[in-house]
């Protein structure tokens, strides 16, 4: 998870980098453009109206983007598999405390490789 909000935040940093360095200049021509016709305030409404258009529809995108990269966990599985190695662990450690310690090595391994976010599948 951390890497994926490491992307996201290297990605609006990108994305604000270059909308600041290539976007002052079309907002300039924008608002002379639209000065002559509609006068100085309401050219500054236009342009910050257009903006917050443009800002909402790169955040959307962004969003979309990120859900894509991440997949979804199946909750109901990894509960599931939990509560049956509570079980499992429970009933061991009545009849034999050691194969009990080797059954939660092997059971907490056996989650750290189902649940590891590196894991390609």
């Amino acid at each position: 998870m951390i890497k994926l909000a490491a992307i996201g935040i290297g990605l609006a940093l990108a994305v604000l980098g270059l909308a600041l360095a290539a976007g002052v200049c079309f907002i300039a021509a924008f608002y002379l453009w639209v000065a002559p016709h509609l006068g100085a305030a309401a050219a500054a409404a236009v342009t910050g109206a257009a903006l917050l258009i443009v800002a909402g529809f790169l955040a959307l995108v962004g969003r979309a983007v990120l859900r894509r990269l991440t997949k979804p966990r199946p909750r109901r599985l990894v509960s599931d598999l939990q509560k049956a190695i509570v079980l499992a662990a429970k009933l061991l450690l009545q009849r034999d405390p050691k194969k009990a310690l080797v059954a939660s090595l092997l059971a907490g391994a056996l989650s750290e490789f189902i649940l590891s976010p590196s894991r390609k599948r």
